[in-house]
């Protein structure tokens, strides 16, 4: 069922209830099990000027057809906040698309999630692109820019970025609103907590993806992992 948002679940009743979008109206859908499957939500730091339309993220098709729509009309200089993976495929992408970027990454490098030794390869390779990168900055502020291009990127040094398009790859947060209003156990970060086989705090219910808190193979202490990889297992 496309064009279906579901709204709410209820537990008791083993039904969940969807907006059909088409025609307006609500519908209400039996279960015997009830899989979700609802993954993760894009950070957006709440900063000013954060919801100006130059401020985008990107997590869906739809999201890379509106970026892909602004270089088309005309921009030509990018401001990319977050070097981690989604950062560093979208400035490879605007390079490609010949504009002007730059990188912003509070850590101290690149792709925080790898060790030094290797993330100062990507940032040299980064580098030799052309690409202004910045790392252990953070941003406070979206202004309005004196330059030609609509906004500037205050970073917290004091300095300004001007930008056309800012894209924010800070990360990701579980999309767990559902599972929260069904009363559902979540995690301190929001996860749903699941068993090994998957099951949440109802058995009658499952959950999968970067929706969910899984344990480290390696630590064994519980955490999120949004990454494809670790999702379709």
């Amino acid at each position: 069922r496309v064009h279906h948002d579901v709204r709410s679940i209820d537990r008791e009743a083993k039904t969940v209830t969807a907006r059909d979008l088409v025609r307006d109206v609500d519908v209400v859908l039996p279960y015997d099990a009830l899989v979700l499957a609802t993954g993760a939500d894009p950070i957006v730091p709440p900063l000013p000027g954060i919801d100006r339309p130059q401020v985008r993220t990107l997590r869906t098709v739809p999201d890379a057809d509106v970026l892909r729509r602004m270089l088309d009309e005309g921009a030509t200089k990018a401001v990319v906040i977050g070097a981690g993976f989604i950062g560093l495929e979208t400035v490879e992408a605007f390079r490609h698309r010949g504009l002007e970027v730059s990188l912003v990454e509070m850590a101290p490098q690149v792709l925080p999630a790898i060790d030094a030794e290797m993330a100062v390869l990507v940032q040299a390779e980064l580098r030799a692109h052309n690409v202004d990168v910045r790392v252990g900055t953070g941003f406070v502020a979206i202004e309005d820019s004196a330059t030609e291009h609509p906004v500037d990127v205050v970073l917290s040094d004091g300095s300004r970025l001007a930008a056309d398009v800012v894209l924010l790859g800070v990360g990701v947060k579980p999309s767990t609103s559902l599972a929260r209003d069904a009363g559902l156990e979540l995690s301190d970060r929001g996860a749903v907590v699941v068993t090994p086989d998957q099951r949440t705090s109802d058995p009658a219910i499952w959950a999968v993806g970067d929706a969910i808190q899984v344990i480290d193979a390696v630590t064994g202490v519980p955490g999120v992992v949004p990454l494809a990889g670790p999702a379709n297992r």
